[in-house]
């Protein structure tokens, strides 16, 4: 197990009498091999836990970094989002705590950066009681095996040639005028192409497309 910016609050997931540190850490290292970053915070964005992956890009500032304890992101706005989506999971009130995705661009035209946010209950000895309403974070990194993504993808959903082409502009973060541009097509003809992906992918907005590719074609 390892905490981002030397954190001593990983305890958090330790008990030795049961093994579940053990097991905590053999769970953070088969997440990393998969190539994904797993980060656990409270509602305030203090890091409880990071596995190797997600201290990796918090070390290099791609998109997400630690200061004083807590998470942040590169870019303020998506910071500002990242807080209310954690806010919103960690939520404790009478309303139900929600999950969210936040996608991030790259600015080079690359795969974007996907986190989700999802509620967490931890009980018992791991936490006290102020500190159950935690969130974990999955981070996934696009750049890492586009192109079988997108093979897999294709495969899966039987998109046409004319579709996988708009899908690999999508999931490189171009919306559609500059996918149309791109690929030196009518945006009308670019928009049909993108109704039907979602007709077979049961998906209704473009985020939701984004956010099952990344769901659907984990790395091996």
């Amino acid at each position: 197990m390892r905490a981002t910016c030397s954190l001593e609050s990983t305890q958090l997931l330790e008990n030795p009498a049961t093994g579940d540190q053990v097991k905590a850490e053999l769970l953070g290292d088969l997440i990393a091999r998969v190539g994904l970053g797993v980060l656990v915070v409270a509602a305030d964005r203090r890091i409880v836990y990071a596995n190797k992956t997600a201290d990796a890009l918090m070390q290099a500032r791609y998109k997400l970094y630690c200061k004083d304890g807590c998470l942040n992101s590169t870019d303020f706005v998506s910071s500002r989002k990242l807080q209310t989506l954690i806010a919103d999971a960690a939520t404790n009130g009478n309303e139900p705590r929600r999950e969210g995705s936040l996608i991030l661009p790259a600015e080079d035209g690359s795969p974007p950066f996907v986190i989700h946010v999802v509620p967490l209950a931890l009980h018992g000895d791991f936490c006290s009681s102020n500190e159950k309403a935690l969130v974990g974070l999955i981070v996934i990194d696009g750049r890492q095996g586009v192109r079988d993504r997108l093979r897999a993808f294709v495969n899966l959903f039987s998109l046409t040639f004319g579709e996988s082409r708009v899908v690999a502009q999508l999931v490189s973060g171009q919306g559609l005028k500059t996918a149309a541009c791109r690929l030196n097509l009518a945006p009308s003809t670019v928009r049909t192409h993108l109704t039907r992906i979602m007709e077979k992918t049961g998906t209704h907005r473009q985020a939701e497309l984004i956010k099952v590719f990344y769901e659907v074609t984990l790395p091996q």
